[in-house]
């Protein structure tokens, strides 16, 4: 009886591990469950690229309260619901340099004026202006600046259905002092808001 028992057991045992063995190249079997809500990705300083729609996912265009939902920290309208026609948001975990444009209450362009924010093509302030043509050859046109002896180098988008987003660097003549991006005619502003 003993020897019958330990057969009954020995023949469940390799039976429970072939069937184990069996089901091993299958996927669990999960219990269907409601997701959970996704929760709206925030950017972090490798997304502060520069490009002519704007910053990272940080568009010309944007409501502040869209911007403020895919941003660090608080972003904000100085004037709040009033929306001035043309002011600086309030951005509490900006990029160093870099400054943002509400007209009307959206983003009308990203300005940057320092070395810590590049473009997507890799320009930053201090570039010279044959760096500048050489990072978007064809894509450059110049005009004289309003105040200095430098120029507005004006790139504009490859694509047809964003005509009215344009990088502008302006420089000293020789070398990138600041640069923004954005939708026209914001970008083409010569100053900032008042």
């Amino acid at each position: 009886m003993i020897i019958a028992l330990s057969r009954v057991c020995a023949l469940l045992v390799l039976t429970g591990a072939a069937a184990c063995a069996k089901g091993a190249d299958k996927p669990p079997v999960v219990e269907a469950s409601s997701p959970a809500p996704a929760a709206t990705p925030r950017a972090t300083p490798a997304d502060w690229q520069v490009t002519e729609h704007g910053l990272g996912p940080l568009h010309a265009g944007m409501t502040v309260a869209q911007v403020a939902a895919v941003v660090p920290g608080t972003f904000a309208s100085p004037s709040g619901a009033a929306a001035s026609e043309c002011e600086y948001a309030s951005w509490s975990d900006a990029p160093a340099g870099v400054h943002v444009m509400l007209v009307s209450g959206t983003v009308g362009r990203v300005d940057v004026d320092s070395q810590t924010v590049a473009t997507a093509a890799g320009a930053t302030v201090g570039d010279s202006e044959a760096r500048i043509d050489s990072l978007y050859p064809g894509r450059v046109r110049r005009m004289p600046h309003k105040y200095t002896d430098g120029s507005y180098l004006v790139v504009l988008a490859v694509a047809p259905a964003d005509t009215m987003d344009r990088l502008v660097f302006e420089t000293d003549g020789t070398h990138v002092t600041t640069f923004r991006a954005g939708r026209v005619p914001p970008v083409e502003y010569v100053e900032r808001c008042s």
